[in-house]
């Protein structure tokens, strides 16, 4: 950190004077605070109360409700519980097109209101005063309406106005209003009493929003939450200023909610139950074949009926044929399963629940169909082509074909183990060789007729179950609260809108204080300059205040203004900066850092001070890049200059001397001439040494108009020829880092002797900083200069009373 930032952050830490800073501006703290609590009275008086309406629902486990479950002969076993995903059905319930159909269920794209003289309430069915029939030509265009206002006339006429404008038109209940892209036609409500709200002047107003953008609106707008982390209960909130009308659209939601779930339910056992009957009708087939066969085989073998004797059979063979049994049977659905699969429709859910052994493909099954439905939904909303439903098709095809390996893995497992029991049955018949042929072959067709119509009634009893659960589906979600309001509004709150208000109140003018502080970057007075710089050798050798514009800007001769005073300083403290020891003039070169300082002002009110003490004074526009010089004496900057004797070698000062300048008898201008292609150059040719040498002969005083320090590098090549530097800093102009610069101008030398001139120094006093111009003594001097208080405004002499705070 450089020793100027120090310095200054040492300064700006003084909490004392942190604590008058602000405490001096109490006043507009109290003024503030009372203005910010009057705007808080005024803003809760017509603030919208905004209340909040919650319900509890629990979403009840789809896939282990109270459907009827007949897992058949097989013995096979319902699915296994399965907590329901709350995270999904929030997501389902939040979905655009639940809450587009509760808007259209509702009717919500049409919004009522009671036009008061200040605020505008909105109100709820009970409260409507009409109906409202809208026709489009494209609503898919329509984004919403303005808002229409209606003032009855009569009982069957009223007033219309269209949002703000001026104009109202007249019509009847039954006419049609016709507007560019809409049109609507009111419709009474029985019961009303029209006549009495045309005579108390009743305004009401109705416009049509978007149903999709209520839909998007309220899905941001309605709270779901979680209660507990175990349960399965949902809390549903939703605010806004009608409590009934939020009570309304909750409930609905509940209810769109179960529909949807209802629906989905219906689709799966719909979709198992045509599975079942596919399956009945080739059963029904193969089961006639198979009697068919059985008659044929009686017919030519004369037998009729099958003797069997139970005591030939062992124990081993009975289970060997139970089992076959279940085998064929699973064989049978896992087959007609993956014929589904692989003829079936693509993206088309598949039956459940049929009675496969397999929990791995019911499992998939169920995913899949979960899948199925997500991508149904998501199409309401999105493209085809869109990211989420390319991830689901993907999604799909993956467990397709998993699931189709799955299917393939079964059969050829129960095929397998079919192998294996009818070696089983084969070695057990082995043994039977006293039973004649013909009864073993009656026993295989029997057995195969015994399965078949088992697997018929199986399958009978399916197609029962699926179209049980299809007719009677039960909820989705159990209604633990249905919706109810809290009195109490959450918005807007008392308490806290007062404290804020309060907050603010203060913070403004604080706020303003420090902001001002801290963007203060700009130098403004001497002492300010010295507490920076610290200790450094950098004098301040005089103050000059703002010259307004209606002033003169040029010291006159036995001038005693302010301005006067303010140079007299300045050319005092100059001789005691260097006092003169021989006989050649003093060189003076007046510079700055950045245009705008006032260096030509200060040069010439300098050469001006001097000239009234009777030196005889050179005053040279030596800035060959921005010449003001000239302007301030009112001459065209193209005549003869400083530029002309530099660049012609024929050409003698005395041609380029302004005598007599300003009316002065001791005061001699050259000005910079015109503007050189090459002004570094020019300086550095020599011309400017002879140039000088032969001005001090001339002259007491020579004073060099410089070029800024920081723009170009000429007046760094003048500074071999001067004795030293006036440099010239502006109040509220120049940064408060531009000193770090000019003491690194002062340590490398490249300036000689420089002294700071603090130029348009105002009589306010900002920030904090108190300007005094005459180093504690002021500027009257006897001559009457000091300023009054009568000169004061009203609010300067109220500050100047504070002043007990320093």
């Amino acid at each position: 950190m450089s020793e100027i930032e120090e310095n200054f952050s040492q300064d700006s830490v003084d909490i004392k004077a942190t604590l008058v800073k602000y405490l001096r501006y109490w006043p507009y703290y109290i003024l503030f605070v009372v203005l910010a609590l009057i705007v808080a009275k005024i803003k809760l008086r017509y603030d919208t109360r905004i209340y909040q309406s919650t319900t509890n629902v629990k979403i009840l486990d789809q896939y282990n409700s109270n459907e009827v479950d007949l897992s058949g002969l097989t013995g096979g076993n319902a699915l296994l519980y399965r907590n329901v995903n709350l995270t999904n059905e929030i997501e389902i319930i939040r979905s655009r097109r639940i809450l587009q159909q509760v808007v259209d269920q509702m009717g919500l794209e049409t919004q009522f209101f009671k036009v008061g003289q200040v605020r505008t309430s909105e109100i709820w069915k009970e409260e409507y005063p009409f109906l409202v029939i809208w026709s489009f030509n494209d609503s898919s265009k329509i984004k919403g309406s303005p808002m229409f206002q209606v003032t009855f006339k009569s009982a069957n006429e009223y007033y219309l106005k269209v949002g703000q404008s001026s104009g109202e038109k007249l019509y009847n209940f039954k006419d049609i209003v016709e507007r560019k892209d809409i049109s609507f036609k009111l419709v009474p409500i029985s019961g009303v009493n029209y006549a009495e709200y045309a005579k108390k002047n009743y305004i009401f107003g109705f416009k049509y929003n978007n149903p999709e953008n209520l839909a998007a609106s309220l899905s941001k707008s309605l709270g779901i939450t979680i209660v507990g982390k175990t349960s399965q209960i949902l809390s549903l909130t939703l605010k806004g200023p009608l409590m009934s009308k939020n009570e309304a659209i909750l409930n609905s939601v509940v209810e769109q909610f179960n529909e949807d779930a209802i629906k989905d339910k219906r689709r799966v056992a719909e979709s198992t139950e045509t599975f079942v009957n596919e399956r009945l009708i080739d059963i029904v087939g193969e089961l006639d074949t198979i009697e068919q066969s059985l008659a044929s085989f009686k017919q030519s073998s004369s037998s009729t009926t099958i003797e069997m004797d139970p005591m030939i059979y062992s124990q081993k063979a009975v289970e060997t044929e139970k089992q076959l049994f279940q085998i064929e049977t699973q064989l049978s659905l896992a087959k007609g399963y993956l014929e589904i699969l692989e003829t079936g429709e693509q993206y088309s859910v598949l039956p459940q629940q049929l009675g496969l052994e397999d929990n791995q493909v019911n499992l998939q099954t169920e995913q899949y169909n979960s899948l199925i439905l997500t991508r149904e939904k998501t199409l309401l909303s999105a493209k085809k082509g869109h990211p989420i439903v390319e991830s689901l098709n993907s999604q799909i095809e993956q467990l397709r074909s998993t699931l189709k390996k799955s299917l393939k893995s079964y059969i050829s497992i129960q095929k397998d183990q079919k192998k294996v029991l009818e070696t089983k049955e084969n070695n057990a018949y082995q043994g039977l060789s006293s039973v004649p042929r013909i009864e073993k072959t009656l026993r295989d067709i029997s057995r195969q007729q015994g399965i078949k119509e088992r697997l018929y009634l199986f399958l009978l009893e399916k197609r029962e179950a699926a179209s049980l659960s299809a007719a009677v589906t039960s909820p989705s979600v159990k209604v633990v609260d249905y919706a109810y309001s809290n009195n109490n509004p959450v918005s807007p709150n008392t308490k806290f809108t007062y404290m804020m208000a309060m907050l603010i109140g203060l913070l403004i003018p604080v706020s303003w204080v420090a902001i001002r502080s801290y963007f203060n970057t700009k130098l403004y007075t001497s002492a300010q300059i010295r507490k920076i710089i610290g200790r450094r050798n950098l004098p301040v050798i005089g103050e000059v205040p703002h010259v307004d514009k209606d002033v003169s800007r040029l010291i006159q001769k036995n001038d005693r203004s302010e301005l006067a005073e303010a140079f007299r300083v300045v050319r005092t403290n100059l001789n005691y900066v260097q006092k003169r020891d021989s006989e050649d003039a003093q060189v003076i070169m007046v510079t700055s850092s950045t245009k705008s300082e006032g260096k030509t002002f200060t040069s010439l009110n300098t050469a001006l001070s001097f000239v009234s003490s009777g030196y005889k004074v050179l005053l040279v526009g030596a800035d060959l890049r921005n010449p003001q010089l000239h302007s301030e004496l009112g001459i065209d900057k193209s005549n003869k200059g400083l530029t002309t004797y530099l660049f012609d070698e024929s050409t003698d000062m005395d041609d380029l001397l302004i005598k007599n300048a300003l009316r002065q008898e001791k005061l001699d201008i050259i000005i910079s001439g015109f503007i050189p292609p090459n002004p570094a150059e020019l300086l550095m040719n020599g011309r400017f040494e002879t140039f000088i040498d032969k001005a001090k002969s001339k002259y007491d005083y020579v004073i060099l108009d410089c070029a800024p320090t920081l723009l170009v590098t000429d007046s760094l090549l003048l500074a071999s020829y001067a004795d030293l530097t006036m440099y010239v800093v502006r109040s509220e102009v120049t940064e408060m880092r531009i000193l770090e610069y000019i003491l690194d101008l002062q340590k490398s030398g490249k300036l000689p002797k420089i002294s700071l001139v603090i130029n348009g120094i105002k009589k306010s006093s900002r920030f904090g900083y108190g300007y005094g111009y005459g180093y504690g003594y002021g500027y009257n001097y006897g001559y009457g200069y000091e300023y009054g208080e009568d000169q004061l405004k009203w609010w300067q002499k109220a500050l100047k009373k504070l002043r007990f705070w320093k």
